[in-house]
């Protein structure tokens, strides 16, 4: 299994890519929105959420990002795999497509991302996007406002359909989640995405189950367990 294939597949949410990357590892050896009331998340000193917090730096977020979870083998998305530039999709559309690519409007000033692979063959990543609280903000308000909106698009990556909120995870300072179904070159697939903001920060979670047998949910352990490593960052 090559690096470039995983990051390929985590960063473009391609369902054919994703499916190539499963048949190569075996022939090795939820309302979508929470109310956003503060809970003592991210970005927060002693529970008390700074108005206007500070963008994360890129050494803080490299500090923050997960290295491991039970079960999953993780590594790093090279910048370059990331998308150049945002998919041109309408706008009711186009803060979820900018989420399968790890990227947002405003632009985050820094960006990290891991991708992994457990023994089921359930892929899940997650990112950390760093910007200014009223940014990180905007961000979650226009995927929320999305999901609502969108019925389906699609973009170089493929096409999105039956988009539906789901239950968010209650960590953070707010979050949303989602899923949809994706058509690739004769592939189909459900993906599931969980967005939460920290303070100024934002954690896009992408999950997909390749095994048939499950809903592709995103791990609720992979997500408490970044969200509580981000949140220790000072």
């Amino acid at each position: 299994m090559k690096k470039s294939k995983l990051s390929q597949v985590v960063v473009a949410a391609a369902v054919v890519a994703t499916l190539g990357l499963t048949a190569a590892c075996s022939g090795d050896s939820d309302g979508g929105d929470k109310s956003g009331k503060d809970k003592g998340g991210a970005g927060q000193s002693g529970g008390d959420e700074k108005k206007g917090a500070p963008a994360l730096t890129e050494a803080q977020l490299k500090s923050a990002i997960i290295d491991k979870l039970a079960g999953y083998q993780f590594e790093v998305i090279p910048e370059n795999e990331f998308p150049k530039e945002s998919a041109k999709v309408s706008d009711d559309c186009k803060p979820l497509s900018d989420m399968t690519g790890f990227t947002s409007d405003p632009a985050p000033k820094a960006r990290i991302a891991k991708g992994g692979l457990n023994k089921e063959f359930t892929l899940a990543s997650a990112a950390l996007l760093a910007h200014e609280q009223a940014d990180a903000e905007k961000v979650l308000a226009d995927v929320r406002a999305a999901v609502d909106k969108c019925k389906n698009y699609g973009d170089s990556t493929g096409s999105y359909t039956g988009i539906a909120s789901q239950p968010a995870p209650e960590v953070g300072d707010e979050a949303v989640a989602y899923k949809m179904s994706a058509q690739s070159e004769g592939e189909n697939g459900l993906l599931s995405f969980n967005v939460v903001r920290s303070g100024s920060t934002v954690a896009v979670f992408f999950a997909a189950d390749m095994s048939g047998k499950g809903t592709g949910g995103v791990p609720k352990e992979l997500v408490d367990a970044q969200i509580k490593r981000l949140e220790a960052v000072k």
